[in-house]
C-alpha cells in the first residue's frame, strides 16, 4: 500500500439523528473516562472498548473541540499517532486552547486483509461508530470543559468519507466539517447523499484528477468526483461551503489550504451559517462562499 506525504497511509485511515443533547443540563451523566492532559483514553461503547488520543488544554474552558479522523490503515499500524504527529495536533491544542480528539477506527476485512476502517461499509458499522462519536462528544463536554457549541470534525481519505457521513448524520451536533479527499456517492449505499437535518458550513478539498483509491489507473473510489458531489449537494441546499482543489492527487493538501480549513473549524459556532474565518481571502486553489 502506497504512503502519503506526511507519512499517512493511503485511503488513509476513514455516519439518523443528532445523538444525545449535550446541552441539556437535566440529562443523566455519561460514563466517561477521565479526560485531562494528553494521552490515550478508553471509552466503553455498549460494552465494547474503544480508544482515542486526547489533548486537553489547561484552564477552565469552555474549550473548542476538534475531532480528527485517520484513514484506512493496515491492522497494527499506529494511524492515530501518525496523524497526531503529522499535523502537530498537540501543539495545535496548546496554541489554540482546543480539545483535540483523535479516535481509533475499528477493524474490518477488506480485500482479504484486516484493516482499520471507519463505518463506511454497512449500516451496522456506521451505527457503532456513530455511538462512539456521540459518547466522545458528550464526554468532551462533561469531562474536558468542551464547548458544545464549538465542536468541529475533519478527516483525510477514509477519515474524510467518515466525516462526510458525520456531516449528513450529525449536523445538529457540529459547528463545521472539513473533508480532505472524501465525498459522497462513492463506495456503496452507506455513502449515498442524505440531506443534513441542519445547515452546516463545510470545506471540501480534493487532489484533482489523480485523487483516487487504490490508484488513478484502477480507481475504486474517485475522491474528486465524490468531493464534487458533496459540495454540489451542499451548495444546492443552501449550506455555506468552500471548495479547494490541489494537484497532489491522493495526498494531504498544501499548507495554505489546510490552514484555511483549520481556521474555519476554529472559528465555527453551531447554528451560525458562516464561520468568521470565511470572510478571509481564500488561498490559491480555493473558492470561498
Amino acid at each position: 500500500m502506497s504512503r502519503l506525504s506526511l507519512a499517512f497511509p493511503l485511503l488513509v485511515a476513514c455516519a439518523g439523528g443528532g445523538g444525545p443533547d449535550d446541552t441539556d443540563a437535566s440529562a443523566p451523566r455519561l460514563d466517561c473516562p477521565a479526560m485531562s492532559g494528553e494521552g490515550e483514553v478508553t471509552f466503553d461503547v455498549d460494552g465494547v472498548a474503544r480508544t482515542a488520543f486526547i489533548a486537553v488544554p489547561p484552564g477552565d474552558g469552555p474549550h473548542r473541540v476538534l475531532f480528527a479522523f485517520h484513514g484506512l490503515a493496515p491492522a497494527g499500524f499506529d494511524a492515530v499517532n501518525d496523524l497526531v504527529r503529522g499535523l502537530r495536533l498537540t501543539t495545535l491544542s496548546e496554541d489554540e486552547e482546543v480539545v483535540v480528539i483523535v479516535p481509533q477506527a475499528g477493524l474490518a476485512d477488506l480485500a482479504l486483509a484486516e484493516v482499520q476502517l471507519w463505518g463506511i461499509l454497512n449500516d451496522d458499522d456506521k451505527a457503532a461508530d456513530l455511538a462512539f462519536f456521540d459518547l466522545m462528544r458528550g464526554c468532551a463536554v462533561q469531562e474536558a470543559s468542551g464547548d458544545a457549541e464549538r465542536i468541529s470534525a475533519f478527516g483525510f481519505s477514509g477519515g474524510a468519507l467518515w466525516s462526510s457521513i458525520l456531516l449528513m448524520e450529525r449536523s445538529e451536533a457540529l459547528a463545521s466539517v472539513v473533508t480532505l479527499s472524501g465525498g459522497v456517492d462513492q463506495y456503496g449505499p452507506t455513502l449515498a447523499w442524505k440531506p443534513p437535518a441542519a445547515k452546516i458550513p463545510a470545506v471540501v478539498i480534493d487532489g484533482g484528477t489523480n485523487d483516487a483509491w487504490p490508484n488513478p489507473t484502477f480507481s475504486l473510489i474517485d475522491f474528486q468526483a465524490g468531493s464534487d458531489s458533496l459540495s454540489g449537494y451542499l451548495d444546492a441546499a443552501g449550506h455555506t461551503v468552500a471548495t479547494c482543489k490541489h494537484t497532489g492527487g491522493h495526498t494531504f493538501p498544501p499548507g495554505a489550504q489546510w490552514a484555511y480549513a483549520r481556521a474555519w473549524m476554529l472559528s465555527a459556532v453551531r447554528g451560525e451559517a458562516t464561520p468568521a474565518a470565511a470572510a478571509e481571502p481564500a488561498p490559491t486553489g480555493c473558492t470561498g462562499p
